[in-house]
């Protein structure tokens, strides 16, 4: 579903990540756009806390035990 603007997916929630971002840690870019669907984790959890900047325009999303 779509949200408006200021609404935030509740935890849990799947949600798709697209970019241009490495597959792998230190590997190369892909030269094409990449797709990945993830699940909304909340914020004050220690997986994401450390990495948040500004809370108002990011959310954390992940899986359980990485890999994707």
């Amino acid at each position: 579903s779509t949200l408006s603007a200021g609404e935030w997916p509740s935890v849990g929630t799947n949600v798709v990540a697209v970019g241009w971002g490495t597959l792998s840690e230190g590997g190369s870019l892909p030269t094409t756009l990449q797709q990945v669907t993830v699940q909304t984790v909340a914020y004050q959890g220690s997986t994401c806390a450390p990495t948040m900047v500004n809370w108002t325009v990011q959310l954390c999303a992940g899986v359980s035990g990485g890999g994707k």
